[in-house]
């Protein structure tokens, strides 16, 4: 059969082409048109002026930013909770996918995976709400604590367990979604091969171990590239949503940080300020997404390019 040349394959596959308009469109009008709004950061933006009619400052936004205290206090909960994040809900899909696998076909397996997956549809409005009700100084877990002669904990109000409820309602809402990719993965593993070790006499912590973590590996890897260039976004939603006064300075993060200085800053609005805050923040998951992809790429076969 002769190779088909560009051309040709965009006239014998056009249908499958058309159906790509409708993404490409959006992709383009809500990633790639905003791209000239960075300039902001490098100007002293004034609202009535526009963009191309407001002063040019250059750098001094950016380099500004490194003597602001609460900036630098925002970059170091952000990088604090993206490490524990790191630590504890990277690895929750990836067993939670081994434990899935496990389980026999049927009935059962199908309802685990159903519930797991619900919470990730539910807005972080929804959940926060249920969470701050029921982990409240009268909510249910505090009168549990109390019922059984415990004291009661300020789960939302203490800096140390509301680190703990971030990284814990984290994990609840997004762990079955999360595992979906791996488990994809797993399927792909063939059947014959889990046959064969256990005819070897393997257990079935070995095949996890030997079989379907392997073969999960390629996944894991881009998985970890990706959350490792997003560790300056520690899920503005989550925390914007669950973060009161009393937490601040372990819970204000860069991304509520931007959301006050642009809508909500005492002093008034600064959006070139905020601008410079979301492009330093781009550039160092570039910066974080290129390097991680080059390592990846020393070690294995892994890797986005």
């Amino acid at each position: 059969m002769a190779k088909r040349s560009l051309a040709g394959n965009l006239v014998h596959y056009r249908y499958f082409y058309l159906m790509l308009v409708p993404a490409i469109v959006l992709l383009f009008v809500f990633n790639y048109m905003p791209i000239y709004g960075i300039v902001i950061s490098f100007q002293n933006f004034k609202l009535l002026k526009g963009v191309w009619g407001s002063e040019w400052v250059g750098l001094t936004n950016l380099l500004s930013l490194f003597n602001k205290p609460s900036f630098l206090t925002a970059l170091s909960n952000t990088v604090v909770i993206s490490l524990l994040r790191l630590a504890f809900s990277f690895p929750a899909p990836i067993l939670f996918a081994l434990l899935i696998n496990e389980m026999r076909p049927g009935r059962f397996k199908k309802y685990v995976q159903t519930v797991s997956y619900l919470p990730y549809f539910v807005s972080w409005v929804i959940v926060s709400g249920m969470v701050i009700q029921v982990l409240s100084q009268r909510g249910l877990v505090n009168a549990l604590i109390d019922l059984f002669g415990g004291q009661k904990i300020n789960f939302i109000g203490d800096p140390f367990w509301f680190m703990v409820v971030l990284i814990v309602s984290g994990i609840w809402q997004g762990v079955g979604w999360g595992s979906v990719i791996y488990l994809s993965a797993l399927a792909g593993i063939s059947r014959e091969l889990y046959e064969s070790a256990h005819i070897d006499g393997a257990s079935r912590l070995q095949q996890a171990r030997y079989i379907s973590l392997p073969g999960m590996y390629p996944m894991i890897i881009i998985s970890l590239m990706l959350t490792i260039s997003n560790i300056l976004n520690a899920g503005f939603d989550q925390v914007f949503n669950l973060y009161n006064p009393s937490v601040y300075r372990v819970a204000d993060i860069i991304d509520t940080y931007m959301y006050r200085l642009a809508f909500r800053d005492v002093g008034g609005t600064n959006y070139s300020l905020a601008t410079a805050v979301g492009l330093f923040k781009n550039v160092v998951g570039f910066t974080l997404l290129y390097f991680s992809n080059r390592i990846v790429r020393r070690f294995s076969d892994y890797s986005f390019w």
